[in-house]
């Protein structure tokens, strides 16, 4: 339990002491990536948010994530990161974009809530994601 501590007090010091460390930290330690990418309107969409940082891991661990997908659509509390084969923390959802007459490119962020992560990080981690048009293929004329 000390060592716990000392660890969570030590992530916390640095994030708090080293300027320009908390953006580029939570940034490199807390992934976010949306597969296939580019996507294509009306079919699902996988976003993967992962930690793989010992530090990381121990501020994002309890953390419910919030995902908002960038169009207009109500976020999503994706739930807890849970623990993979090699220590690694994930959590995955899916959505769906709506069609659209262009193709668009949209922005995914992901939120901590509700733990001390939310306080000593960034507070959003972000990607994108190309969502394409269905191409409808024209039928042969008999």
């Amino acid at each position: 339990m000390r060592s716990t501590v000392m660890s969570f007090a030590v992530v916390v010091l640095l994030l708090w002491t080293v300027p320009g460390l908390v953006d580029s930290a939570s940034a490199a330690s807390l992934l976010v990536e949306a597969k296939p990418n580019p996507g294509v309107a009306g079919q699902q969409i996988t976003v993967t948010i992962s930690a793989g940082d010992e530090g990381i891991k121990y501020l994002y661990g309890p953390c419910d994530l919030m995902v908002n997908f960038g169009d207009g659509s109500k976020p999503q509390n994706a739930g807890k990161l849970t623990s993979q084969p090699g220590g690694l923390l994930t959590k995955s959802i899916t959505h769906s974009y709506p069609f659209l007459k262009f193709d668009k490119i949209y922005t995914i962020t992901v939120s901590p809530l509700n733990c001390d992560a939310a306080k000593y990080t960034a507070n959003t981690v972000k990607t994108t994601v190309k969502i394409l048009v269905p191409r409808v293929k024209p039928s042969p004329l008999p």
